[in-house]
């Protein structure tokens, strides 16, 4: 901040004025650096759970690749 500034004032008003407005509402504030986390690693696993959805249906079907039902051998 430059202490030269003719409009300091009316800046660290502005500052003191918002942080009374957030404190007032709490629900104004930004997420929290854990919700995003959560939210971040929710994705990842839901990621991780349809890639292994989708290399178990890969596999079974290069175990049968003509599509056909399997058949049984006496």
């Amino acid at each position: 901040m430059n202490m030269h500034d003719p409009r300091i004032g009316s800046r660290i008003e502005s500052a003191a004025h918002e942080a009374r407005i957030l404190s007032q509402h709490p629900h104004l504030r930004r997420r929290s650096n854990f919700k995003s986390r959560i939210v971040t690693l929710c994705i990842l696993i839901a990621m991780l759970i349809v890639v292994v959805i989708w290399m178990g249906s890969a596999t079974e079907s290069a175990d049968n690749p003509s599509g056909d039902q399997p058949t049984l051998q006496p």
